[in-house]
């Protein structure tokens, strides 16, 4: 069947209805009845009255987050064909740049996405799988539409649950990167042959000796807050990373073996090259040796050979781009850094201390080497483990480093709030004889503030001197625990400090390197301009990586612009502009009467508690307590006593204290602060900004794309007669007199406008009722009004076990969905916001006011 990218929409949803028709006729009846229903808790519950009838809800909360699912795939579809349009023609237009200038700015840039484990992403392997098949499928057969085919895989969708089926390892986290960093290796090879066609011969060898692409990643390295990130599961990322890439490395050999080899010479020489790399293969004792000694074997095969490749064009170039693939990934794949938190480090020291009966300080270990080699001596004898088991911990993480010093080279410190939180892990590292590079993160508003000083003093003191060495500095901002704390618009000073420090170390010459731990997701606050060196995370790794295409607009839209970033001029007066908004988010959060309805409204309204604490999507606790990497989600409450108590915000992560405000669908942590932003704006100055400043573009997207997704109809019903609602009132409040003012400027919204992204609302229709219903009667809790359990709420007569994987399938089908509807791509946030300032009046000087 032919097809084009306009009736592909229609096709995909028409080949679906023709799916659940045949096979599932039951949910097309029960979505009527849905849509029909005045009242949709008493749907709800008609419909979960025994176990067939709470099969059927499932498959139909499971059949509506596959639309969400098709209808952001359609959108990224269709998106990557606009995008590579624009692309074709990248590079080659020099009107900028002369050709000395472009290949000195483009030789200076290298792509370091660092993939994380981040619980963003609640779809299970096997359903991402099937989602990038089908991807790939359409992509590949823009010319046709196999309905038969596509047919058969929504049919599997269907069969497949959501989300895993049990708490995700740490192995199964790295596993799960594979796949992405599998498309950053095809995608490579393909992004510099397209640069090198801007330049002339003389130039394309300094081209392609140029690393572009540093992988990195945090999965299996990332233990803070995470116990279960070791120094085995730091090793078998190594070796998981190790035996992928080296395999990699023999299917691109393999292709060349089944061609047409007739140089008897050429094709023994490609024989040993792959022989070599299966010998190789598994060997993770000396990575560093091995690929030494191919590297220098396949470089002399490449010489050998020269006169003899140009006979075969194709095998050169594959054997070209092969080459590519080897200096970038080796035989490590990619960097792999470890993180851990200031705190846990001071902890180490205290024990120490008491360990030797004495107060150690970082200073102590790093003047003293008998000191080191006490330490060192004791932990090879197993004097830590009983007594002092965090010093046993984190000695094992170290010797980890020290066994793979090439591949652990960052070690972040999270929580970096003074200079001894950097000099303490580093003087640990000397006793066992390794030097990484230490990263500190600035994540509160105060550490970040404070960033220039704390960096201005390491570099005055000697230990940081002799430690640093030639090293380069670097540090890390984070996003999601000062969004937390401020609300989305203390980014300005974020960007600002960025720019503060850059500057101050320029005028030393000194060079430091920002690494953004955005994550790239709206939710957390992130900037979603593309930065070089950033953490990607959850689902956001999918909308970037799960296709070739997809990964060449990552790397194009990135070096698009960090060839064209200008300094945003405007942003100390952003800066200024952003503070009432920063004081109106944090007198939010004030103690008193505010902070105590607040804390009682996210604990009965969000479905934090049902959807997050409990589920399965990572090897992470949910807050900072080993108890709640239970292997079983859900199970908790079976147990009528199990109720959570106490506040709802302690001990809660940043990014599930987001998941917590997101759920109850007002996202007042991206939009709260808005309207004092525009009112402290002239309207003639807003058009300026939003053309001039990326942060304002930045900022002005990510909060009207917040607006967009609140939904004050579905957040209302959270609440019974006898619940304090006078914070969600508050919200209310502010969010109708915010709407006010973004008409009055003539304020046009991003999914508005992008009308093919408004069709959601109506999918997600039916996620939100459910997701309302279940809070309602499982989390509320007060002295008038009891919550059920689930038994009482979904009763069933099925063995506990089977009906743990009943409610984790229905509850998990739900919160895909959730996902989906409020975390578009960011893809197509870009896209919006291109819409947003082409439609947008008030950009077009038609605003007079």
């Amino acid at each position: 069947m032919s097809t084009n990218k306009y009736n592909l929409r229609n096709l995909l949803f028409s080949t679906l209805q023709k799916v659940i028709s045949t096979y599932y006729p039951t949910l097309l009846k029960l979505e009527d009845e849905f849509y029909s229903a005045k009242d949709k808790d008493t749907f709800f519950l008609n419909n979960t009255k025994n176990t067939e009838a709470i099969i059927c809800l499932q498959q139909f909360i499971q059949y509506t987050t596959i639309k969400l699912l098709l209808n952001n795939l359609i959108n990224n579809l269709e998106f990557i064909a606009e995008y590579k349009k624009k692309y074709d023609n990248f590079i080659i237009n020099k009107d900028t740049f002369d050709s000395s200038q472009l290949l000195k700015k483009l030789t200076g840039i290298t792509f370091e996405p660092v993939l994380t484990a981040h619980p963003t992403e609640p779809l299970s392997y096997e359903i991402l799988h099937k989602v990038s098949k089908l991807h790939i499928h359409l992509e590949e057969n823009q010319a046709s539409f196999d309905d038969k085919f596509v047919a058969a895989l929504l049919l599997e969708l269907m069969k497949t649950p959501l989300t895993p089926k049990c708490k995700l390892s740490v192995e199964d986290e790295v596993k799960d990167n594979l796949e992405y960093f599998y498309k950053l290796y095809q995608a490579l090879p393909i992004l510099i042959n397209k640069i090198v066609e801007t330049f002339s011969s003389s130039e394309i060898e300094t081209i392609k000796k140029h690393n572009f692409l540093t992988p990195r990643s945090w999965t299996g390295g990332d233990a803070d807050g995470n116990p279960n990130i070791t120094a085995l599961t730091m090793v078998n990322a190594v070796e998981a990373q190790s035996k992928t890439v080296i395999a990699w490395h023999i299917k691109v050999l393999n292709q060349l073996i089944l061609k047409d080899i007739s140089d008897i010479g050429l094709y023994k020489n490609i024989m040993q090259l792959r022989l070599l790399l299966v010998q190789y293969h598994g060997d993770i004792k000396n990575i560093e040796g091995n690929y030494k000694n191919f590297v220098a074997f396949f470089n002399n095969i490449m010489l050998r050979n020269e006169a003899v490749l140009k006979q075969y064009p194709r095998i050169k170039t594959i054997l070209e781009n092969f080459s590519m693939q080897l200096n970038t990934f080796g035989f490590h794949l990619a960097l792999i850094d470890v993180r851990q938190n200031a705190g846990v480090y001071d902890e180490v020291y205290l024990q120490i201390s008491k360990f030797l009966k004495k107060p150690i300080t970082y200073t102590d270990i790093i003047q003293d080497n008998s000191l080191k080699k006490i330490l060192f001596k004791a932990f090879k004898e197993d004097k830590f483990s009983k007594d002092y088991p965090l010093i046993q911990t984190e000695f094992l993480r170290i010797e980890a480093i020290a066994k793979f010093p090439h591949i652990f080279s960052n070690l972040i410190i999270s929580d970096t709030k003074n200079i001894s939180d950097i000099l303490n892990p580093a003087a640990l590292c000397r006793i066992f004889k390794v030097n990484p590079t230490i990263v500190p993160l600035f994540e509160t508003i105060e550490a970040i503030t404070n960033a220039h000083s704390i960096m201005q003093a390491c570099l005055n003191n000697s230990h940081y001197q002799v430690l640093r060495g030639n090293k380069p500095i670097k540090i890390m901002l984070g996003y999601s625990d000062s969004e937390k704390e401020a609300g989305i618009f203390i980014l300005p000073l974020i960007e600002k400090v960025t720019s503060d420090i850059k500057k101050h170390f320029e005028k030393q010459n000194l060079e430091l390197s920002i690494f953004h731990g955005n994550g790239l997701d709206l939710s957390r606050g992130g900037s979603t301009l593309f930065e070089s060196e950033q953490t990607i995370q959850g689902n956001q790794k999918r909308y970037l990586f799960n296709t070739i295409d997809n990964t060449l607009i990552y790397f194009f839209h990135t070096l698009n612009s960090k060839l064209h970033k200008v300094e945003d001029i405007f942003l100390p007066e952003v800066t200024k502009l952003a503070e009432s908004s920063v004081i109106s988010f944090k007198d939010l959060f004030k103690k008193g009467d505010n902070l105590s309805s607040l804390e009682n409204y996210l604990s009965v309204a969000s479905p934090y508690w049902l959807f997050v604490k409990t589920n399965n999507f990572s090897s992470r606790p949910s807050s900072r307590k080993v108890e709640d990497s239970k292997n079983t989600a859900f199970k908790p409450w079976l147990n009528p006593g199990y109720y959570p108590n106490g506040e709802v915000l302690a001990g809660i992560r940043a990014i599930s204290q987001v998941n917590t405000i997101e759920g109850t669908f007002l996202n007042f942590n991206l939009w709260y602060g808005l309207e004092e932003f525009l009112h402290a704006t002239e309207p003639s100055k807003l058009n300026k900004l939003l053309t001039a400043s990326p942060v304002v573009n930045d900022l002005l997207l990510k909060s009207l794309i917040g607006v967009e997704l609140t939904d004050l109809n579905a957040a209302r019903q959270f609440f019974p007669l006898q619940i304090d609602n006078k914070f969600f009132l508050t919200i209310e409040q502010k969010y109708n007199s915010l709407m006010n003012t973004i008409n009055k400027l003539n304020l046009k919204l991003p999914i508005q406008v992008v009308g093919e992204l408004s069709s959601k609302k109506d999918y997600a229709n039916s996620i939100k009722h459910f997701i309302s219903f279940a809070c309602k009667h499982l989390v509320y809790k007060s002295v008038n009004y009891h919550p059920k359990t689930i038994k009482e709420l979904f009763p069933s007569d099925l063995t506990e076990e089977k009906y743990l994987e009943l409610i984790t399938n229905l509850f998990g089908a739900a919160y895909c969905g959730f996902t989906e509807y409020r975390a578009p791509p960011y893809s197509l946030l870009d896209v919006s916001f291109t819409f947003l300032l082409q439609s947008n009046n008030l950009q077009k000087g038609k605003d007079k006011s």
